[in-house]
């Protein structure tokens, strides 16, 4: 079958004494390595092919429905309805590799009894480090159950997430320099509310996580092993409780700057009123004198007058000027 150069498969196999990690952009030569009666991770990246995920997902006996559900990848929480494995599409909030900006990233995972399938829309560091680090230390996971793998992953994610609320923290430093300074404008609050807006994404991945390590630490999935589910509420459950509260803190925050742009912008918005104000304020007079001589009657005598226009251009400067003196003294000119 010809793969896409986008399209890539990384499996690794192992058991207590042996350990061998295989990638290839071919799936047949992936499945034909595949040996069942010992622990798999498959790793499969921008897979988009139907018929590609049909013959992995016979491979691994997942049901058909679980091919659709692969290929939309909206996350719908865990599919607890059909029980030939642990299964859910997730979202990962991460920051873009080469943009100062937030991306999601889609994919599913299925945990079977000796298998783990992965499947993400494009390579994804986070994966990408710990096979790495599976590779230069295999020991790590050589005599473990296969879903020691899945604690891997989500510690991965946690420390995903610390990254993440790290780097939007030092993004909302520097706005709320420019926020306190007066010096933002209207992009300055369009930057504040999409941040804000990016990261609710993040509180949803969170919530779906805890979820999972709620029903883990209750004994409610069949999937996950007691050695592994000790390690998840150790490890695990308080760092994503800090994590949600690290979220409330970065919503908070950014509403605060949201209010203060906003109170910002009307001060600014008011100030310019008042000057345009003043401003016609000033030059009533001048108007009322140009309006005046404009009418042209016939019988303005000092018209006749050689100093008249000399006069009054002197008058109207006398009135402009001592218009402005007067509101600077009254500060209204700040």
């Amino acid at each position: 079958m010809a793969a896409s150069p986008l399209v890539s498969f990384t499996l690794i196999t192992f058991s207590s004494n042996t350990f061998s990690a295989f990638t290839s952009s071919q799936l047949d030569a992936i499945l034909h390595r595949v040996d069942r009666t010992q622990n798999i991770w498959l790793r499969c990246v921008g897979v988009r092919d139907r018929n590609a995920v049909i013959q992995i997902s016979e491979c691994f006996g997942l049901k058909s429905v679980r091919v659709e559900r692969i290929l939309r990848g909206h996350p719908l929480g865990f599919d607890e309805d059909i029980d030939d494995c642990l299964f859910t599409n997730y979202e990962l909030l991460t920051h873009h590799p080469h943009q100062s900006r937030l991306r999601e990233i889609r994919g599913s995972y299925a945990l079977g009894s000796n298998f783990l399938l992965t499947f993400e829309s494009s390579q994804l560091a986070l994966f990408e480090s710990i096979v790495d680090s599976i590779q230069q230390q295999p020991i790590e996971i050589q005599g473990k159950p296969v879903d020691y793998l899945l604690y891997l992953i989500f510690e991965g994610i946690i420390d995903n997430y610390y990254t993440v609320f790290d780097q939007i923290s030092l993004q909302l430093e520097k706005l709320e320099d420019i926020v306190l300074e007066n010096a933002g404008n209207e992009s300055t609050h369009r930057n504040i509310a999409t941040l804000k807006q990016s990261t609710r994404l993040g509180r949803h991945n969170l919530q779906r996580v805890k979820a999972l390590f709620l029903k883990v630490a209750h004994g409610e999935m069949q999937w996950i092993s007691h050695e592994v589910a000790v390690l998840f509420n150790q490890e695990l459950m308080k760092q994503i409780d800090d994590l949600l509260q690290e979220y409330q803190s970065l919503q908070t925050w950014m509403s605060e700057l949201i209010e203060i742009q906003r109170g910002n912008i009307d001060s600014n918005l008011g100030r310019v009123i008042n000057r345009l104000t003043i401003i016609s304020a000033i030059f009533l007079p001048l108007q009322f004198l140009t309006g005046l001589y404009g009418m042209n009657f016939e019988y303005m005598p000092e018209l006749k007058i050689v100093w008249a226009y000399p006069a009054l251009l002197g008058v109207m400067t006398l009135f402009g000027i001592g218009g402005l003196l007067y509101a600077k003294t009254q500060k209204w000119l700040q």
